[in-house]
């Protein structure tokens, strides 16, 4: 059993750099991207606390290179083996 715990511990460990996927809020994402082009930090948030962020909307070379970055990300993740988690209930 040990050895089936580390095994499903590295593959765990292996998938968590895609976690932004499912833990970052999209929405945000896209309307701070949308906005500034790229998601604010805190310094930038704090340090325009006053004024606001100046907008700054991303080129069409920036919005090219980010979807461009997405198209990689899936072909990336389409390559990964399929793996199944649990065991299969009977019906």
């Amino acid at each position: 059993m040990n050895v089936q715990h580390t095994a499903l511990n590295n593959k765990f460990c292996s998938l968590r750099r895609y976690a932004y996927l499912w833990v970052d809020d999209r929405k945000e994402f896209m309307r701070q991207f949308l906005l500034y082009n790229h998601v604010l930090t805190a310094e930038e948030i704090e340090a325009h606390a006053e004024s606001g962020v100046p907008e700054s909307p991303p080129t069409l070379e920036q919005f090219r290179s980010h979807i461009d970055s997405y198209e990689m990300l899936f072909n990336e993740v389409s390559d990964l083996p399929e793996h199944k988690v649990g065991r299969r209930l009977p019906l």
